[in-house]
């Protein structure tokens, strides 16, 4: 009863709290004429919210800016959920019933995957006209006539998103609180659960806690001994504060990307700062096998302009690249005294899913490391080049047959979308060779699996996308006829384990869709070991419609 007593007497206390902290916030804006507020005792955020008159993205951004005070930010509207704008909705629905034409500017709307597309080449979305469907800014001053600005209170606590299975969370922005009597909930007040947060380091004005498991939507409590709180209001994990502007870079907006995907449903994923993903997975190979895991890291490697006769011009190397991580998901890269900008979007999906690109529905297998790439002002250094795209994926997860050869195989799948790329592997790298005067060659790990997968673009004005996705699987071992192994010892490799990376691959150059071909490689092909290295570059085919010009296909054993 003791238990139940303070339990009781607990959420009696955070329910006084919420109550009297959302009267503080909703009150400071009481300076602002016209502006509404998103009551927290109806879920709300406590925001503030007010149309205003602007012409272009430029001037609404600027114009919601000057509305800063010392107690609370104003920037261009940033919409984090579904609910917020259902609320900015109907608080205006006779403005927006009167003026069917109007285009109303916000920041990023992240919280329908797809609706709209986020793309990093549009930082803005607008709605139009009746049905008023969101949309993309097409460009950065797009004519408007009415804008949304939004208001927040500077003390707010920054809390990043977390899965709904719990775990780490660092909170920043705590330089009001006394961190000694530091205290974090996590209040669920649809079923009236209070959970701590269990703090397990401090910085000067942040705290590292673990959360439990939470579900449903969360009201986070932040208080110290002093008085001193903070609520945040329907906190659902993962759609945590969705979207957040910089206030240093007039308005620029930044997406916490795991709002876009159920990130409790992932892998564990490390996204690097120069967009290289590790993808670890867990899937089953055979019945008298445990389980086997496929661990690969892909990203691009280089970049890379090259003439009519296939001799590289200049390369870019990702490890020179400056990088500004936007988020997790999202990179900006700048290079060096050029003009140059380059644009990752990284994502990971577990299931199937839809991606839009092109305003085309793509298929994304399961299991997936999705990239959206954007090039931008490549200073070309002749007009007539082809700029090369070259992704490097790796594993170490190989077995060996009683020859002691490397289990790897390379299929083509049916199908003008989902190609099976070639692989590299083993002494002769199976089915192509690099040449060794090839930067490319020193990145071989021969104890390992390599995969090079390069995009031939041809010369681009402004910018190119491009939008490929990567999956890897293990194939187990009911696919070896053993009865052959021995007796095709020196000569075949079919039937072999297949780890494989599947490609999912377009890209859009001035609106105009190209496709990258690729020589499908003989289910049924053979070869003989003693063939030389030699005699492979003797082979060697430098067609442009080869994935990679430096790469060649190797003779078949006739």
């Amino acid at each position: 009863m003791i238990d139940l007593k303070t339990s009781i007497v607990r959420v009696f206390i955070l329910i006084i709290l919420i109550v009297f902290n959302s009267s503080l916030i909703e009150c400071q804006y009481d300076s602002i004429k016209d502006i509404v507020v998103w009551p927290t005792s109806q879920g709300g955020n406590g925001h503030g919210y007010k149309l205003v008159q602007a012409y272009s993205i430029s001037m609404a951004t600027t114009q919601c800016a000057t509305f800063t005070s010392s107690t609370f930010k104003s920037y261009l509207e940033t919409l984090g959920s579904k609910q917020e704008w259902d609320f900015i909705f109907n608080s205006n629905s006779k403005n927006f019933a009167t003026a069917s034409n109007r285009i109303w500017v916000f920041g990023y709307c992240p919280f329908e995957p797809g609706e709209p597309s986020l793309t990093s080449r549009e930082i803005n979305i607008y709605i139009r006209g009746i049905p008023w469907n969101l949309n993309n800014a097409k460009g950065y001053n797009d004519p408007v006539q009415q804008a949304i600005c939004e208001f927040q209170p500077i003390s707010e606590v920054y809390i990043p998103s977390i899965g709904t299975n719990g775990g780490e969370i660092t909170i920043s922005n705590l330089t009001l609180f006394n961190l000694e009597t530091f205290y974090i909930s996590f209040f669920n007040p649809s079923k009236l659960l209070s959970k701590s947060c269990q703090i397990t380091s401090k910085q000067i004005s942040s705290v590292t806690c673990i959360v439990s498991p939470l579900t449903g939507f969360q009201n986070v409590i932040i208080q110290d001994a002093s008085g001193i709180n903070s609520t945040h209001f329907a906190w659902q994990p993962p759609f945590i504060k969705a979207v957040y502007p910089s206030f240093k870079e007039n308005g620029f907006i930044t997406l916490i990307g795991e709002n876009l995907i159920n990130r409790d449903k992932l892998f564990n994923t490390t996204i690097e700062n120069n967009g290289t993903v590790t993808l670890s997975s867990s899937t089953t190979t055979t019945k008298n096998e445990t389980n086997g895991i496929v661990n690969f890291t892909t990203g691009i490697q280089f970049i890379r302009e090259i003439d009519q006769d296939f001799l590289i011009v200049q390369t870019i190397s990702m490890n020179k690249v400056d990088w500004k991580q936007m988020n997790e998901t999202i990179f900006i890269g700048s290079i060096y005294n050029r003009t140059t900008l380059l644009y990752i979007n990284v994502y990971q999906f577990e299931n199937t899913n839809i991606s839009l690109f092109a305003g085309e529905e793509l298929q994304v297998s399961p299991n997936s490391i999705k990239f959206k790439i954007k090039i931008q002002d490549w200073e070309w250094s002749s007009p007539m080049n082809t700029l090369q795209i070259i992704f490097h994926s790796k594993s170490d997860k190989l077995e060996f047959d009683k020859c002691g050869r490397k289990k790897v195989q390379s299929l083509v799948s049916p199908g003008d979308q989902i190609l099976w790329t070639r692989v590299l592997v083993g002494r002769l790298l199976l089915n192509l060779t690099i040449l060794e005067n090839d930067p490319l060659f020193k990145q071989i790990d021969n104890q390992g699996f390599n995969l090079f997968t390069t995009f031939n673009i041809p010369r681009f004005r402004k910018s190119v996308e491009l939008d490929p996705a990567f999956n890897a699987l293990i194939v187990g071992d009911e696919m070896l006829d053993k009865s052959q192994c021995d007796r095709e010892c020196e000569w075949s490799f079919e039937n072999w384990k297949i780890i494989v990376i599947l490609l999912n691959k377009s890209f859009q150059n001035l609106n105009r869709r190209v496709g990258m071909l690729v020589i499908p490689f003989p289910s049924n092909q053979s070869f003989d070991k003693k063939k030389n290295r030699q005699h492979q570059q003797e082979n060697i085919n430098n067609d442009d419609i080869n994935m990679n010009p430096v790469q060649t296909k190797i003779s078949e054993k006739d």
